[in-house]
């Protein structure tokens, strides 16, 4: 046993110990972690607006209620949804890019602010036909949620490496100290701003001319899928959770490791699941964040819930019965 740990120790420690450092997994963990707050909020509203009170739909008193005599109550819900589902990539593209900015010490806001407009640059035009003619009308709403995901970490990273480079070899218009902190970012932002707005442009615009035709479309077809089918299936269910455990058991944080790589897919999943939901379309994917915390992290990883039942319940060496009182009720 003491061979094993040593092996695992030389082995996992120093990798899971550069995964945790890793500013740009820790600056996606984090980004994406700022959405759950208005992911919650969409949640309730989506299980208020769908909630049965019959199974046969033409019976359903409440949907009845929200189409008739809810006076716009269905429209105030499904406005939720969309300022939280509906604007995922937004805040996650912001949020990574301000956590990275933040870990190399230039200004965080900056770097968001050009980030957010960065996504907005490589989104392509909605298009409508009236009258046998195309108008391109704005933005397509359904690319800021969770269609846009992938392509949201990619721009949040890129543009807050490149931001950074810029600040940190001085290539920006530097202000008098006179000047207050906000407008001095504000110009201190400007070249970087430019440099990068520019680039995106130019990958969306040769991007448009291929089979691939964004950066949404082909992070989701080189990355998301194939992500997607490895972590909703069993095999990736068990990589998972063992190297979670094992990035525990030789003292690394496991869930910070593997959340920073697993955690936008199970999101994605996730999201996927409440459009076929709203759609009354069976839920493809089982694995998603919240299946991983009630069956995989309950308790701490490995399900430690059960352990900390099975001791208090049936310990009998006075270790194991010393324990129960100290790990029971935390």
């Amino acid at each position: 046993m003491d061979n094993i740990m040593k092996k695992l120790e030389k082995t996992l420690v120093p990798f899971g110990s550069k995964l945790a450092t890793n500013n740009v997994l820790s600056s996606i963990r984090d980004g994406i972690a700022a959405v759950m707050p208005i992911i919650m909020v969409g949640s309730l509203a989506l299980i208020i607006k769908n909630f049965p009170t019959a199974t046969d739909p033409t019976k359903d008193k409440w949907a009845q209620f929200l189409a008739g005599d809810g006076q716009g109550f269905a429209d105030f819900l499904v406005k939720i949804w969309y300022a939280s589902f509906g604007i995922m990539a937004l805040v996650s593209v912001f949020g990574i890019a301000y956590n990275y900015a933040q870990r190399k010490g230039v200004d965080g806001f900056s770097s968001a602010v050009i980030a957010l407009a960065s996504y907005i640059v490589t989104l392509p035009l909605a298009v409508t036909q009236l009258d046998k003619k195309t108008f391109s009308t704005g933005i397509d709403f359904g690319q800021l949620g969770s269609n846009g995901l992938f392509g949201a970490i990619l721009v949040g990273v890129i543009s807050s490496v490149i931001f950074t480079f810029f600040v940190k070899h001085k290539i920006t218009i530097k202000m008098p100290d006179t000047v207050p902190p906000a407008v001095a970012n504000s110009f201190m932002a400007l070249i970087p701003g430019f440099v990068i707005l520019v680039f995106w442009n130019l990958v969306a615009t040769l991007l448009a001319k291929t089979d691939l035709h964004s950066i949404n479309n082909m992070m989701e077809t080189l990355l998301g899928k194939p992500l997607e089918s490895f972590g909703g299936s069993l095999i990736g269910v068990i990589v998972v959770a063992t190297l979670t455990s094992l990035f525990w058991f030789v003292g690394v944080h496991g869930g910070n490791i593997t959340g920073a790589i697993m955690g936008p897919i199970y999101l994605n999943m996730m999201a996927n699941n409440l459009k076929n939901y709203q759609a009354h379309k069976f839920l493809e994917n089982i694995v998603t964040t919240p299946f991983m915390d009630m069956f995989v992290y309950l308790g701490g990883g490995g399900a430690t819930l059960g352990l900390v039942i099975v001791l208090t319940l049936f310990a009998k060496s006075k270790q194991n019965k010393t324990m129960k009182p100290l790990v029971m009720v935390p």
